[in-house]
């Protein structure tokens, strides 16, 4: 009989950043938030995968951030960091043949993932 071997752990699943710099606060600077955004995802479980910041690029922040979830299939989330900052005002990015859910990271805090 053979031994058993050890089950191989699953990736844990990644989460986007994504800030429009268009509605940060006077004197905030996106690295204060996004630093936050990804200590709160690691926190919860999930792996980081880059912030996302837009500088009025006419759409494309957001089609780099669509391409990077399209990609990378453990992209679960995309986090931002209030609802003003949604890309686009979008709720869900369509990603290659999938949805992937847009969230607050006030959110985020109720998604823990079993990574």
């Amino acid at each position: 009989m053979l031994p058993k071997r050890k089950p191989l752990d699953e990736p844990a699943l990644v989460v986007l950043g994504y800030i429009n710099a268009r509605h940060l606060p006077p004197g905030d600077g996106p690295w204060a938030l996004g630093s936050s955004m990804r200590v709160s995802a690691v926190e919860w479980g999930f792996d980081w995968g880059g912030t996302f910041l837009d500088r009025n690029t006419h759409g494309e922040t957001v089609a780099a951030l669509t391409r990077a979830a399209a990609r990378d299939p453990r992209v679960a989330l995309v986090v931002v960091p209030a609802e003003e900052h949604r890309p686009d005002g979008l709720y869900e990015l369509r990603a290659g043949g999938r949805l992937v859910r847009v969230v607050t990271a006030a959110a985020l805090g109720g998604r823990r993932h079993a990574g």
